[in-house]
């Protein structure tokens, strides 16, 4: 046991507290991290400033006027479905409450620029100017056996195609088609399961894949899914 210098308390030694006791090291430490973050701030602020800030209503207005800022709410009406809703001043500037709102009053892409983005997007794929990469994963053994198919019969693919921060599969660029491989238990396959009888996991990876399938018809590819007791079948 030894004695603090500062409290004089009988404290148990360890490597890094030897001479001082845990509580008044992190009492010193705390009060030097506090004269370094002062230092750094002083340097940051103008003179001007500084005088400013010197003076006690002044700091007393600045205060009240930033507290105004992060309390103070405005009422605006939606621009789609003319709901009321609040706003701080920083966005007094937005027109929709949800995100809902903001897609209806989207124009929908038409038939030429859908083309178009398809065409691009089978370019960048070609190219590898995609982002087309191998995740840092374990392939299933529905992926291997289903990459030895493909092997066996000459099919261009493309492993892990990515889009828009959601990977699939595989991409068949000669068709544009992306490919998902579903395991009948991770992805509850309907033929064998109700929705009664779905855990969690089930019912989030169906969402992942619904909006999947969303994200690839907007940027133009297909997108085919393939069940495991198919895949085992044939």
């Amino acid at each position: 046991m030894n004695i603090c210098q500062k409290c004089s308390i009988e404290f148990v030694p360890t490597s890094w507290t030897k001479k001082i006791c845990y509580n008044c090291r992190c009492k010193i430490t705390s009060e030097a991290t506090k004269k370094a973050m002062t230092l750094e701030i002083n340097k940051k602020i103008s003179k001007n400033t500084k005088i400013a800030m010197s003076n006690p209503e002044i700091r007393k207005k600045f205060l009240d006027a930033m507290l105004k800022a992060r309390v103070e709410r405005f009422i605006i009406k939606c621009k789609i479905c003319q709901k009321e809703f609040e706003v701080t001043k920083c966005k007094l500037n937005k027109k929709y409450c949800s995100p809902d709102c903001y897609y209806k009053d989207k124009k929908p892409l038409s038939k030429e620029t859908r083309n178009k983005i398809s065409e691009s997007n089978k370019k960048r794929v070609e190219n590898k100017m995609h982002r087309c990469v191998d995740m840092f994963k374990k392939d299933t053994k529905l992926e291997l056996l289903f990459e030895n198919i493909l092997k066996k019969r000459n099919i261009k693919y493309v492993k892990q195609c990515k889009i828009k921060y959601k990977f699939y599969d595989f991409y068949l660029p000669h068709k544009n088609l992306l490919i998902e491989i579903h395991g009948d238990y991770w992805h509850a396959n309907p033929k064998l399961y109700k929705k009664n009888q779905l855990n969690k996991t089930q019912l989030h990876n169906i969402k992942n894949d619904k909006y999947k399938e969303k994200l690839a018809k907007e940027n133009g590819f297909r997108l085919a899914v393939i069940w495991e007791h198919n895949l085992v079948k044939n």
